[in-house]
């Protein structure tokens, strides 16, 4: 029963095709002379199916090339060309395809040799989906626009870049100058602090011992509390100025 259905659908198939698919004709107008109770939409992708490289590969259970679909599809059912142009160009593709590397899906193929460059959008003998550069990829002269362009991109980031490279350059110098300047006067401030000490030879005030202990906080000897007694210098310094004055 399967069976008997399957074969009647490709019966129907097959003599729906034939019946008002013309071949002089372009896509759109066979469209147009579909059957009345048949989509557009439906029909359009019917005619894609029918005129398809799978199909017509699986009807002839082998791989075709798409000089010899072309050939296919410009034939009568009794084998004759539909008209003298399509016959001319048929033979010039059997002829082309007499070199086996002819056959092979290419921008040199049989049928680019026969009828020239691909229409934009479409590539003739695959239907109506993918376009020439999802196929064969791009020309030698648009990858060469590409590749320019893509240069040109690469070579303003670059330039980007080592804009931004010289500027944190310029920064940390900078940063560095400031540093040595703090340590500079750091270490100024500090000769000054123990300067005064010396000469003030008693307890340390407070506020000095807390100067004192942020400069000594590495030290290994620890901060110095506000209770430190001077250095043995100063204070044998203000022992010989109390001697003095006594």
């Amino acid at each position: 029963m399967l069976k008997n259905l399957g074969k009647v659908w490709k019966d129907t198939r097959h003599r729906l095709f034939h019946q008002f698919y013309d071949h002089t004709l372009s896509i759109e107008e066979n469209i147009a002379r579909r059957p009345s109770r048949i989509d557009e939409n439906h029909w359009r992708w019917f005619i894609d199916y029918r005129l398809s490289k799978k199909t017509r590969e699986r009807q002839c259970g082998r791989r075709i090339s798409r000089g010899e679909m072309w050939t296919i599809v410009h034939k009568r059912k009794d084998g004759s060309y539909i008209h003298n142009e399509a016959q001319v160009i048929g033979e010039k593709i059997t002829s082309i395809e007499r070199d086996d590397a002819s056959k092979e899906l290419s921008q040199n193929d049989s049928l680019f040799q026969a009828l020239g460059k691909e229409h934009l959008g479409r590539v003739r003998g695959v239907g109506s989906g993918p376009c020439p550069t999802q196929l064969f990829g791009q020309s030698t002269h648009q990858l060469g626009g590409m590749s320019s362009s893509v240069n040109h991109d690469i070579q303003v980031e670059m330039n980007e870049i080592k804009s931004q490279l010289e500027a944190s350059k310029l920064q940390v110098q900078n940063l560095e100058t400031e540093m040595k300047q703090e340590k500079l006067r750091r270490q100024a401030l500090e000769k000054a602090v123990k300067f005064l000490i010396e000469l003030q030879g008693s307890n340390l005030p407070p506020e000095i011992a807390a100067v004192m202990n942020a400069f000594d906080s590495d030290k290994v000897n620890g901060p110095v509390s506000p209770g430190a007694r001077p250095s043995s210098s100063a204070s044998h310094d203000a022992q010989n100025h109390e001697s003095d004055n006594d």
